[in-house]
């Protein structure tokens, strides 16, 4: 996934961040660019996830939608007083891996057709690490594989003042969903409804642009 630091300009508008996600053609980069059987990203959380006894059903709100993103566009850029022509040229952080760069090379792209423009930015993961974790980039290469199988190990990094958040997103309601109601639900069931709100709201928000969940991979 991609991070996008909320806090720098023009990215403060969700409207704009939610429109480069919906730009994103995630089944033409699993199917041209990774090509090992990888599911595109429709959600953060990925599928197969349980929430306790129950199965975890993520909100699949990460898909491939131009009229929607052409309408978030236009509309953020004039909230922000921005046309696509003024719109600044943004940087995109991405690893030397061979795969990550023909990633970043179809986002170029494919943002493109919305009319705006990105800078390819090449560095080692280390230093994107580094440039994340201090807010000092504009979009950045990320991933995550959960430490435990439940949503909330994924969620919880969104959190205000986690330390995994690192895109200066912070939203009282998906707080509370995350933090406080999704504690108190009395089954498991009721508690997985809560954390699909959440993360609803998250992908509404649009901190991040998920891509694709990873597969594993062997040879016998």
């Amino acid at each position: 996934f991609f991070r996008i630091n909320t806090t720098r300009p023009p990215f403060t508008n969700a409207k704009l961040r939610r429109a480069l996600s919906l730009a994103v053609d995630r089944e033409a980069i699993v199917e041209n660019v990774t090509r090992a059987g990888e599911a595109p990203a429709g959600s953060f959380v990925p599928p197969g996830t349980r929430c306790g006894e129950a199965l975890y059903e993520p909100p699949i709100l990460c898909r491939h939608d131009l009229d929607l993103a052409r309408q978030l566009l236009a509309e953020g850029l004039a909230e922000e007083g921005l046309t696509p022509a003024t719109m600044p040229v943004f940087e995109v952080l991405y690893s030397q891996d061979v795969t990550d760069q023909a990633i970043a090379e179809v986002l170029q792209d494919q943002w493109e057709t919305l009319g705006v423009r990105c800078r390819l930015v090449n560095k080692d993961s280390g230093s994107i690490r580094s440039a994340i974790r201090k807010l000092d980039y504009a979009i950045g290469r990320s991933s995550w594989i959960g430490d435990f199988n439940d949503p909330s190990n994924f969620l919880d990094l969104f959190l205000t003042g986690s330390g995994g958040n690192r895109t200066g997103f912070s939203d009282a309601r998906y707080d509370r969903d995350v933090r406080e109601n999704a504690l108190a639900a009395k089954t498991s069931a009721e508690r997985g409804r809560i954390l699909r709100t959440a993360e609803e709201r998250l992908l509404q928000q649009a901190p991040i642009i998920p891509i694709y969940h990873y597969v594993s991979r062997a040879m016998v």
